[in-house]
């Protein structure tokens, strides 16, 4: 049997280095988490607001978003996050003035399929931040802030939409 360069042995070694490259690549552009901007979503239909079902139905200071068959109750001076500039684009809300691209306080959907979260549903503390996440239809819905008690009202008034008929 005679080895011959060039042969088998570049069959082999390009896949493998594509791999090492794509992997590369991969790590070097991940976000920080969690806090930071985390794993893209699934695109967007644009999401609605709506005012709740009855006055008893929300806090006040509070108001209820939908994004795509999910509500969830957020503190009602955040907003629909602009996120042009990001390299990420997904449904966001945050308090007005902050970062859209830098998730430090306010709420994503994530696509579930392809969300990977840092820690389990729970409300953790990381770095000064609370964050945690539940899931609803085809997301995961993602919290952070400096206030654990929001963090946690927002991700238990987590739901899907009520149907018209209900």
């Amino acid at each position: 049997m005679t080895f011959t360069p060039g042969s088998g042995t570049s069959r082999l070694l390009l896949p493998a280095a594509a791999f090492a490259l794509l992997t590369l690549v991969t790590s070097c552009s991940e976000p920080e988490r969690p806090g930071a901007a985390t794993p893209p979503a699934v695109a967007s239909v644009p999401p609605s607001v709506s005012a709740p079902a009855s006055a008893d139905a929300i806090s006040p200071g509070w108001t209820t978003i939908e994004n795509r068959g999910v509500q969830v109750d957020v503190p009602a001076d955040w907003v629909r996050a602009d996120m042009n500039r990001c390299e990420f684009q997904f449904a966001q809300w945050t308090p007005p003035g902050a970062d859209p691209c830098r998730l430090s306080t306010g709420l994503a959907f994530y696509g579930a399929a392809t969300f990977d979260p840092a820690h389990g549903p729970e409300v953790q503390q990381y770095r000064g931040r609370w964050s945690g996440h539940v899931y609803s239809g085809s997301f995961a819905v993602y919290v952070v802030g400096a206030d654990r008690d929001i963090v946690q009202d927002v991700l238990d008034s987590v739901r899907p939409r009520a149907s018209a008929g209900a």
